[in-house]
Formats: C-alpha cells, structure tokens, sequence
C-alpha cells in the first residue's frame, strides 16, 4: 500500500525542470533500492527449477537454493 502512494505521488509529479537548465529531468522511483535483496518465496509444496538450484533442509523446514539465480529461492510452509 505505501510503495503504491509512493508510485502513485511520482506519477503525478511527473518531470520536474530546474532553473537554469533549458531540458527536464524525469522523476523515476529508485526501484533498484527497494529491489535490492530477494526474498524467499513461500509455497507448501517446493522444487528444482533449474541444474543449480539445491535443497537443504534448516529448523525443520525444507530450502531451495540456487546459486545461478535468485529468484529460484523457496522456503517451504
């Protein structure tokens, strides 16, 4: 909800021009600050996706790792 406003209040600002400059600067969100770690995805039922993802199991729950890409982390529910 609030990175929603947050979008939603640069949308409408749009680009803003400073004095002394004949060009304007877009306005973009700093998306790569709020996209900086990566999260595991919650599922009840966890696998491979790729050749490099591998499963580990900590604290009683069952982990999907990969080494190759991020995104594949899983943690089982």
């Amino acid at each position: 909800m609030l990175f929603n406003n947050f979008k939603l209040g640069l949308q409408r600002m749009g680009a803003v021009a400073h004095a002394g400059c004949n060009h304007k600067h877009t306005v973009t969100p700093m998306m790569h600050v709020l996209n900086a770690t990566r999260t595991y995805k919650i599922r009840t039922a966890v696998k491979k996706f790729c050749e490099s993802c591998y499963i580990t199991r900590r604290k009683g729950r069952v982990y999907v790792l990969c080494k190759a890409n991020p995104k594949h982390k899983q943690k089982q529910a």
